[in-house]
C-alpha cells in the first residue's frame, strides 16, 4: 500500500540525512560543484518529485486515495520530510527518535491530505 511505500521512503530519509543540514549542505556545495554536477542534483531531484507524483496518481486513479493534486501532495511529503531533522537552537530533535519522527510525520501528512 501506498502508505506503507511513504512510511518506507521516509524512514529511509530520516535515517541517512539525521546528521547532515540539508539546506545548509546546499548552500555549501552552490559554489564547489559544477554546473554539470548541479544539473545532476536537479535530474534527480526532478525524478524523485515525477515518482511521488505518479504514485499519488496511480493510487489516485485505482480509488485508493481519495482525489488530490499529485504534484501538491508530492511537495507536501517532501517538505515534511525536510522538517523531519529539524534541530532546536539547542540542537535536540522534535521527537526522540527516527521511528517517532516517521510516525508523526506520516500521521500528519495521511491524516491532512487524504481525510475523507
Amino acid at each position: 500500500p501506498l502508505r506503507t511505500r511513504l512510511h518506507h521512503v521516509t524512514e529511509a530519509h530520516l535515517k541517512a540525512t539525521v546528521e547532515i543540514d540539508l539546506d545548509g549542505f546546499a548552500r555549501e556545495t552552490k559554489d564547489l560543484l559544477t554546473k554539470e554536477q548541479h544539473n545532476k542534483i536537479q535530474e534527480a531531484e526532478n525524478r524523485m518529485f515525477e515518482a511521488l507524483e505518479k504514485a499519488f496518481s496511480d493510487e489516485i486513479e485505482a480509488g485508493k486515495i481519495p482525489e488530490i493534486n499529485s504534484t501538491f501532495a508530492a511537495h507536501c511529503f517532501i517538505a515534511l520530510l525536510r522538517v523531519g531533522n529539524y534541530r532546536n537552537q539547542d540542537q535536540s530533535p522534535i521527537f526522540s527518535s527516527v521511528e517517532e519522527t516517521t510516525e508523526k510525520i506520516m500521521d500528519f501528512f495521511w491524516n491532512g491530505l487524504f481525510r475523507n
